[in-house]
C-alpha cells in the first residue's frame, strides 16, 4: 500500500474504513479524510486519532452518527449518495408494502409482518436470512410461521435490476428498525423510484425522511404496530414525486460528490474543512 501511494505521489488520502492500511499511509504524512460507513467503533476513532493526530479528519454519513462519535479532530457529514438516474420512476401499481433488508430483529422484519397483518395489506418482503448468530432461530421463529404465499410473501436476495422493480411496484416500504441505523441507503433507494417509506423515528431516519411529504415516522415509544398501521392508513396524503425529488435535491452523487471532493480539497492544502 505504502509503495503503491507513494508512487502516485498522491496529495490527500481517502480511507474508506479501513484502519489496517493506517500504519502505510503514517508513513506518506498525507492528510487523511477517513470515511465511517458502519456503526461507530471508538477504539477505531481513538486509535486513527492518536496515530494520525493532526492530518487526520472524519467523514461520517450521518449527524446522529457523528453524535455518537467522541472526536477531536475536524469532521463533515456528508449522506451516502445514489445516481438516482438510475433509478426508475414507478406508480406503486401493485399496492404492497414493501421489506428489503436483512430478515433480522434489529431491521423489523417481525414488526412489518405484524404491521401488514394488523392493516390487513399485503406484505412482500426482500432479503436474506441473516448469517449471524440467532439469525436462523429468528427466521423460523419470527418470520417463516406466517409466510404464506399470498398475503406475507418472501421472494428472498434481489439483484439491483430486480431491486427496482420491487420498489416501483410498492406503494411503500416498511423501515421498522430498532437499531441505530447509521444512514440506511435503501431509504433513498426507494424514494428514488418514487416509493414513500415509513419509518422508525430513529437514528439517521429523521434526516433521510421528511415527515408528512416523502413519508411517515413513527414514535418508537409508542405502540409500534398501532404506529405504522397508522401511518400506512395515511399513505394517500403522500406523493411519489415528492419522493424522487427529494433524492435528485438532496442524495444525489451529483449534489454530494463536489461535497467530498470541496473537503479533500482543503485537506491537500492544509485549510480547514469546516
Amino acid at each position: 500500500m505504502q509503495s503503491v501511494l507513494a508512487a502516485r505521489n498522491c496529495d490527500v488520502v481517502y480511507n474508506h474504513g479501513r484502519f489496517d492500511y493506517l500504519e502505510s499511509l503514517l508513513a506518506l504524512s498525507k492528510p487523511t479524510l477517513s470515511l465511517f460507513p458502519n456503526p461507530i467503533d471508538q477504539g477505531q476513532i481513538d486509535f486513527a486519532e492518536r496515530r494520525i493526530r493532526s492530518s487526520a479528519a472524519f467523514h461520517f454519513i450521518s449527524a446522529n452518527q457523528q453524535s455518537h462519535a467522541q472526536v477531536s479532530v475536524p469532521s463533515c457529514v456528508i449522506p451516502n449518495p445514489i445516481d438516482s438516474s438510475r433509478y426508475s420512476f414507478g406508480n406503486g401499481s401493485a399496492g404492497y408494502l414493501a421489506f428489503l433488508g436483512r430478515l433480522t430483529s434489529s431491521k423489523g422484519v417481525d414488526l412489518a409482518i405484524a404491521v401488514a397483518r394488523r392493516s390487513n395489506r399485503r406484505l412482500v418482503i426482500a432479503g436474506n436470512v441473516s448469517n449471524e448468530e440467532g439469525g436462523e432461530h429468528f427466521f423460523r421463529e419470527q418470520v417463516e410461521p406466517f409466510i404464506d404465499g399470498d398475503q406475507i410473501c418472501w421472494i428472498g436476495p434481489v439483484d439491483d435490476a430486480e431491486k427496482q422493480q420491487f420498489l416501483c411496484q410498492a406503494e411503500a416500504l416498511l423501515f421498522p428498525i430498532r437499531w441505530d441505523e447509521p444512514f440506511g441507503i435503501v431509504m433513498i433507494e426507494a424514494m428514488a423510484c418514487g416509493c414513500p417509506v415509513i419509518a422508525t423515528r430513529r437514528a439517521s431516519t429523521p434526516e433521510v425522511i421528511d415527515h408528512g411529504v416523502t413519508g411517515w415516522l413513527c414514535d418508537p415509544e409508542e405502540p409500534s404496530v398501532d404506529a405504522f398501521v397508522d401511518a400506512v392508513n395515511r399513505l394517500p396524503e403522500l406523493n411519489r414525486e415528492a419522493c424522487r425529488k427529494a433524492v435528485e435535491q438532496r442524495f444525489d452523487v451529483r449534489v454530494l460528490a463536489p461535497r467530498v471532493l470541496d473537503v479533500l480539497q482543503k485537506l491537500a492544502q492544509r485549510q480547514p474543512i469546516v
